[in-house]
């Protein structure tokens, strides 16, 4: 069901009038994410690992949708979480963005999914033609009390 909705909301964005800034900015832009997650659960931390998948869609000069899919990993590898997030993002300047908006935790099969919020910065670096490389730090905010602050690279393409 989570990913019915999931690219159900990416088919609808995909049809939005796209506007490519002056800057260089693509309409379409899709990135890999490797990072590192840390969860805040009961007042302990966990450090754990995490990759993902995000799509960022250029909806004026400044405003766009981002939309991720991440698989994390934390202690011994057997807690395993899939988080989707689909939210705003704005740059702030030509290579400073801020992003936030609402997702969903998926942790055991058969369990029900946490509802979050999540919201983030990251600065692009352009690289050799439409390459970029982006460093990122996002905080989620899990129902139930639990904070999990991401700290992630992504390596995406304008198109």
């Amino acid at each position: 069901m989570r990913l019915f909705l999931f690219g159900s909301v990416l088919f609808l964005i995909a049809g939005a009038p796209a506007t490519a800034a002056e800057d260089g900015h693509h309409p379409n832009h899709i990135a890999f994410l490797v990072g590192n997650p840390q969860e805040v659960k009961d007042g302990e931390r966990t450090s754990g690992g995490m990759l993902g998948i995000a799509y960022e869609r250029r909806l004026s000069e400044r405003w766009l949708f981002t939309a991720a899919w991440e698989q994390e990993a934390f202690g011994d590898k057997t807690q395993r979480h899939t988080v989707i997030f689909a939210g705003a993002g704005y740059d702030i300047t030509d290579h400073w963005r801020v992003f936030g908006g609402p997702g969903a935790e998926g942790r055991k099969l058969g369990e029900r999914d946490h509802f979050l919020m999540r919201v983030g910065t990251g600065y692009h670096f352009g690289l050799r033609g439409n390459w970029t490389l982006t460093p990122e730090l996002s905080i989620d905010f899990v129902e139930g009390g639990n904070r999990v602050y991401v700290f992630a690279l992504a390596l995406g393409y304008g198109f």
